[in-house]
């Protein structure tokens, strides 16, 4: 079910969600991308992490058109901080929708990115036979 649907946003509420939404996750993003690697800020990039795949997979929610691109930032967040098997799964889901979509710069790059993900030496040999 699509998040607007239980009560329907009104007007140009639509657009104005969707606007905020993807300025917060691009900043949550962008924040931790840029984060150094210390302890203390590693607590604080993990949090800001979580919350821009919680904006991204709720984006994917209100926007099931664009959900492939949604789903490949949270991937991509998600690597970011060495959540792999998080990360493989927003891969694939980004992978399926944009073929789907028939988006192939999204589905190459959700592909490469499961790649990557599986290149991982801590990834365990039953996930890898999952995938």
């Amino acid at each position: 079910m699509v998040i607007h649907q239980e009560s329907p946003i009104q007007g140009n509420q639509f657009e104005l969600t969707k606007y905020h939404g993807e300025k917060f996750a691009a900043v949550l993003q962008k924040n931790v991308l840029a984060a150094k690697d210390t302890d203390h800020d590693s607590k604080r990039k993990k949090t800001k992490a979580q919350l821009a795949c919680n904006y991204f997979i709720g984006l994917a929610k209100l926007n099931p058109a664009q959900a492939h691109v949604y789903y490949l930032n949270a991937a991509e967040t998600f690597y970011s901080i060495a959540r792999f098997e998080d990360s493989a799964q927003y891969y694939e889901k980004a992978g399926q929708l944009a073929r789907t979509a028939g988006d192939q710069k999204i589905f190459g790059a959700a592909q490469k990115g499961l790649m990557a993900v599986l290149a991982q030496k801590n990834i365990s040999k039953v996930f890898r036979i999952n995938i």
